[in-house]
C-alpha cells in the first residue's frame, strides 16, 4: 500500500498511532524490566554476602569449639572434651572451602579473616604432635590456644562490624533500587495515561469530527434535505463524502426527472391514504378532468366517481391492501364540467408508506371504438350474414341444375362466386367469434367425442380444398374418448388443414396425427411448405396478424382463424403453438387435456 506521508489517510493514521503507542509501551516494559533486574541483582547480593558471612562465622565458631575444648580439657582432665585436632582440622578445611568459593564471586575478604584461620590450623596440627600427659606443653598449648581464641573473638567482631556495614549499604542500595522501580512504575503509568489520552484526542480530533459530518450527511440524505459543506483532505472519509455528495446530486437529478416525468404524463398519478384521501396528484388531472389538482389532495375520491361505482372502487382498494398485490378495476369518472368519461385504474398498497399509489387511465375513446365495434358485428352478423347466407342457397340450387343448365363458363363464374360467398361468411363468423372472445361470452358444448370422429369431420370439409390444391392429407387417429365441443375442435383442425394445405406444394403431403400422453390428446398438422421466419412465429395466434410470403399473396387469409384456434384450445383449458423451419415447413400442434 502506498502511504501519503503530507496527507496521510484513516487507516494511515490509524496505524500511526498503534506504532507510537507500541512504542512507547516496549519503552516502559524495557525500563520496568531493568528496574526489576536491578532490585533482583541487589536481592542477590545481599543474599550472598550473608552466606559468606555465616560461612566465616561457623569456621570461627569451630575453631572457638576447638580451644573451648582444650581448655576444659585442660582443667578438668576429662576425656569427654579431650579434643580431636583432625577431625576438627576437616571440619574447618571444608568449610573454609565452601566459604572461599562463595566469596570468590564478588571477591569478598574480611579483615584478617584468612591468617587468622591459617594460624588457627597450625596450632591445631601442632596439637596433634604434642604429648597432651606433658603439662608445660599442655601448659604453653593452652596458652597458644587462648592467644588464639582472643585473635578469633576479634575478628568475628570485625566481621559483625563489617557484614553491618555492608548490609545497611546494600539495604540502602535496594531501597534505592525499589524507589527507582516505584518511578519507573508510576511515571510509566502516568505517562501511559498521557499518551493514550493524547493518541485519543488527537484521534478524536482528526477523525470524529469528521465522522459527525459525515454520519450528518448521510442522515440529510435519507431525509432528502441539501447536505453540509465536503469534507476537506483526501482521506477515505473525504473520498466517502465526495461520494455522498455525488449520490445527493443523482438523487436530486432523479427526483427532478421524475416528478417531471409525473407532472408531464398524460396519464392521472396519484396516492390516496387508508381512508380514500388523495394526498398527491400530478398535473395531468387537469387536462383529463378539468379538476385542480390541490383542489383534491385532501378529498375522498368518492367525490369525483360515479355513484354506481363506488362499491367496486372500494372492495378493489380493500383487496389490494389485504393482498398486498397490485389491482386493475374500471369505472367511470365525473369530470369538473359535469361529463362522465371512462377511467382504468391500476392501484398498488404501499405498508411502508400506509399509502395507495394509482394510475388512472382515460379509456373513454377506447369504449367508444368498442361500442361502435361491437355496432358493426352486430351489422354484419345480422345484416349481412342472413343475405349472405340466402345467396349462397341460391348459388347452390343454381349448381344443382334444378333452374336450368349452364355452360362451362357459367358454371366456372358460379362455382368462384360460391367460393366468394363462403369466404365472406366464414369472415363474418370469425368476426362474431372474435368478438365472442372478446366479451368473454365464448361458451363450449362439451361432450363424449373421440379423436377419430374429429378428423373424419375435418377430412369431409377439407377434402375437396386438398384436391383442387393437389395436396394428399396423410392421417393417423388413435380411436380415444374424451369430452370436447367436437364441432369447435373440428374448426380448429379443419383451420390449421387449410392453411396446411394452402402453403403446401402440389403433389406434396400434409399429415394430421393424434396421439395420447400426460398432457391429453394431441393433434399435430404439418405441412412441407417453405416455413415461417422464426421472428414472426410469436405473433402468428394475435388478431389479424398474417405473414408476407414473397409470391403467396393470394393465398393470404382474414388473419382471424388462428386466434380463433387458440381461443378454442384455451377454452378446453388446453395449448397450442407451432414449431417452424425454414425450408423444411410447419408444424402446428395443440393438446387437450383428458376430463379428471
Amino acid at each position: 500500500m502506498k502511504w501519503n506521508l503530507k496527507q496521510p489517510g484513516l487507516f494511515q493514521q490509524t496505524r500511526i498511532l498503534i506504532a507510537i503507542f507500541v512504542l512507547f509501551q516496549i519503552l516502559f516494559v524495557t525500563l520496568l524490566l531493568w528496574a526489576l533486574m536491578d532490585s533482583q541483582k541487589k536481592y542477590e547480593q545481599e543474599s550472598h554476602i550473608r552466606e559468606v558471612v555465616i560461612g566465616e562465622h561457623n569456621i570461627i565458631i569451630t575453631a572457638l569449639r576447638f580451644a573451648g575444648d582444650i581448655a576444659m580439657y585442660q582443667v578438668t582432665k576429662d576425656q569427654r572434651f579431650k579434643p580431636d585436632p583432625a577431625k576438627t582440622l576437616n571440619t574447618i578445611e571444608k568449610q573454609k572451602n565452601e566459604t572461599a568459593s562463595l566469596a570468590s564471586h564478588e571477591l569478598i575478604r574480611f579483615s584478617n579473616l584468612e591468617p587468622t584461620i591459617d594460624d588457627a590450623v597450625s596450632v591445631m596440627r601442632d596439637v596433634q604432635n604434642i604429648d597432651m600427659d606433658d603439662k608445660s606443653a599442655r601448659f604453653l598449648t593452652f596458652v597458644r590456644v587462648g592467644k588464639m581464641a582472643q585473635r578469633l573473638n576479634t575478628v568475628m567482631d570485625d566481621i559483625h562490624t563489617t557484614y553491618t556495614q555492608a548490609d545497611e549499604a546494600n539495604r540502602q542500595a535496594l531501597r534505592t533500587a525499589n524507589s527507582l522501580l516505584f518511578f519507573v512504575i508510576s511515571i510509566g503509568f502516568a505517562t501511559n495515561i498521557l499518551v493514550t489520552g493524547l493518541l485519543v484526542s488527537y484521534f478524536e480530533r482528526k477523525t470524529m469530527g469528521k465522522f459527525g459530518i459525515l454520519a450528518n450527511n448521510i442522515r440529510t440524505l435519507g431525509l432528502n434535505k441539501p447536505l453540509s459543506d465536503k469534507l476537506q483532505g483526501q482521506d477515505e472519509m473525504a473520498s466517502l463524502d465526495q461520494v455522498i455528495h455525488q449520490v445527493s446530486r443523482t438523487l436530486a437529478d432523479s427526483r427532478r426527472k421524475e416528478q417531471s416525468m409525473i407532472n408531464n404524463a398524460v396519464d392521472v398519478i396519484c396516492s390516496c391514504d387508508e381512508k380514500g384521501k388523495f394526498t398527491q396528484v400530478n398535473q395531468a388531472v387537469k387536462k383529463m378532468w378539468g379538476l385542480n389538482a390541490d383542489e383534491l389532495i385532501g378529498s375522498s375520491y368518492t367525490t369525483i366517481i360515479h355513484n354506481e361505482d363506488h362499491k367496486i372502487t372500494q372492495d378493489t382498494f380493500d383487496i389490494s391492501k389485504s393482498t398486498q398485490s397490485e389491482r386493475s378495476f374500471e369505472n367511470r369518472i365525473r369530470k369538473g364540467d359535469g361529463t362522465i368519461c371512462d377511467a382504468l385504474w391500476s392501484i398498488h398498497w404501499s405498508n411502508e408508506e400506509k399509502n395507495f399509489f394509482c394510475v388512472v387511465h382515460d379509456i373513454t375513446e377506447r369504449k367508444n371504438v368498442e361500442k361502435m365495434k361491437q355496432r358493426i358485428v352486430a351489422m354484419v352478423s345480422h345484416d349481412l350474414r342472413s343475405p349472405l347466407t340466402a345467396l349462397e342457397l341460391t348459388l347452390n340450387v343454381l349448381k344443382s341444375g334444378s333452374s336450368g343448365t349452364l355452360d362451362e363458363k357459367g358454371v366456372n363464374r358460379l362455382e368462384r362466386a360460391e367460393r366468394s360467398v363462403t369466404q365472406l361468411i366464414w369472415l363474418i363468423n370469425d368476426l362474431i367469434d372474435v368478438d365472442k372472445v372478446e366479451q368473454g361470452l365464448f361458451v363450449l358444448n362439451q361432450k363424449e367425442t373421440s379423436d377419430t370422429e374429429i378428423v373424419r369431420e375435418s377430412m369431409t370439409l377439407i377434402q375437396g380444398l386438398a384436391d383442387q390444391a393437389e395436396v394428399t392429407v396423410d392421417t393417423a387417429t388413435t380411436g380415444i374418448t374424451f369430452r370436447a365441443d367436437a364441432n369447435r375442435l373440428i374448426r380448429v383442425v379443419t383451420n390449421l388443414l387449410s392453411n396446411a394445405i394452402r402453403y403446401s406444394p402440389r403433389q406434396s403431403n400434409v399429415e394430421l396425427t393424434c396421439s395420447a400422453d400426460d398432457e391429453g390428446i394431441r393433434f399435430s398438422v404439418t405441412d412441407h411448405g417453405q416455413g415461417i421466419p422464426g421472428e414472426k412465429l410469436p405473433y402468428l395466434f394475435e388478431p389479424y396478424y398474417q405473414v408476407d410470403s414473397e409470391g403467396e399473396k393470394d393465398k393470404r387469409g382474414s388473419g382471424l382463424g388462428l386466434t380463433i384456434c387458440k381461443a378454442i384450445v384455451e377454452a378446453h383449458g388446453g395449448k397450442i403453438d407451432v414449431i417452424s423451419t425454414m425450408g423444411e415447413g410447419s408444424t402446428f400442434w395443440f393438446v387437450i387435456p383428458k376430463e379428471k
